[in-house]
């Protein structure tokens, strides 16, 4: 008896991931990760010796499962010739965590983008304020475009949205069209301390590799999703702030709180809880209107297995994708 393999095309995932159900999908990870049922396995980094390559490259690999039914491995690389100058490849297989058979396998860059985004929404509406009304946003790529979609996708009543990036064309270009996509007024920025100290939600996306914020522009109140690289964010701003990592020990070791627990600003006891322990009412949220609460968000695998379990099952409903017979239960001897 041998069990095929549905492989999905980025178009394939394109036409069945929606954010709205994404938030849904993040919010209930979150939570199995807080209860132990959705698990995250190493990172393998691939750095190959660039001098002895055809094509330099780099990568890593991502593990995980999510109980009783799921594993997932995700395969991220990097390499240099494309256009852009920077090509990125990312593919997530789905196994059956009873016969190990690989059941799904599928483009997953914009499953990564969907579920980044869909984790900050989820963070904004169990730690930001009730009445917060007005989003920054820090950044104009990809980060910065899901997590406000994203936004939109809960409804989230925004009065204003200003958006700094470094260049002036990109974040008018963002302004215009984030403006047409989700409904909110987005409104380009000049100054990013205008944008941090106006903000009752802050959202960072940025690929800097130092900060792109003082602490003190961070007003009373505010809650912060950092998702961006992990030393866009003052490390002294996690003195301030309640911590909340998509996983506590994740964020400690290798989110953005590591980079300011490496520099002695703070301890390991900064970090308050993992998303899914404030969902679950494991640990508490926001506790007062002036507490300044920030999200962590360094990624975790399962975020994409939950994503693509979600989009294999649409998929088979809908019978979208090629099956592809790669194992067989034939005896090899």
């Amino acid at each position: 008896m041998s069990q095929g393999s549905l492989i999905l095309s980025g178009k394939d995932v394109r036409e069945l991931l929606t954010m709205e159900d994404d938030v849904v999908t993040q919010e209930k990870v979150f939570a199995l990760n807080a209860r132990g049922k959705a698990w995250c396995g190493e990172t393998a980094w691939i750095h190959p010796d660039s001098k002895i390559q055809t094509y330099p490259a780099e990568g890593k690999m991502m593990t995980g499962g999510i109980e009783p039914d799921w594993w997932g491995v995700k395969n991220i690389f990097y390499g240099e010739y494309d256009p852009d100058g920077r090509r990125r490849v990312a593919i997530l297989t789905i196994f059956d965590a009873k016969t190990l058979c690989p059941v799904a396998i599928m483009e997953c860059l914009y499953i990564l983008n969907v579920r980044t985004g869909a984790g900050a929404a989820v963070a904004t509406k169990h730690l930001a304020r009730k009445d917060a009304r007005v989003i920054g946003v820090v950044g104009s790529g990809a980060t910065a475009w899901f997590s406000l979609l994203a936004h939109r996708a809960i409804d989230w009543p925004a009065s204003k949205v200003q958006v700094y990036s470094r260049s002036e064309e990109r974040r008018n270009t963002f302004a215009q069209k984030m403006s047409s996509e989700t409904g909110y007024d987005v409104v380009p920025v000049e100054s990013v301390e205008k944008v941090v100290r106006e903000a009752e939600i802050l959202i960072t996306g940025t690929a800097t590799l130092e900060p792109v914020l003082e602490a003190d522009w961070v007003q009373p109140g505010t809650h912060v999703n950092a998702m961006g690289q992990k030393w866009e964010i003052d490390p002294q701003l996690y003195t301030r702030t309640k911590n909340v990592g998509d996983e506590a020990m994740t964020g400690i070791t290798d989110g953005k709180l590591s980079v300011a627990i490496q520099a002695g600003v703070i301890t390991e006891e900064a970090m308050h809880a993992g998303l899914g322990e404030v969902i679950e009412g494991m640990k508490p949220g926001r506790t007062s209107e002036d507490e300044i609460t920030l999200f962590d968000s360094s990624g975790l695998c399962v975020q994409d297995i939950a994503t693509g379990v979600h989009v294999y099952q649409l998929a088979l409903e809908k019978g979208i994708g090629t099956v592809a017979e790669l194992h067989d239960d034939q005896p090899l001897w």
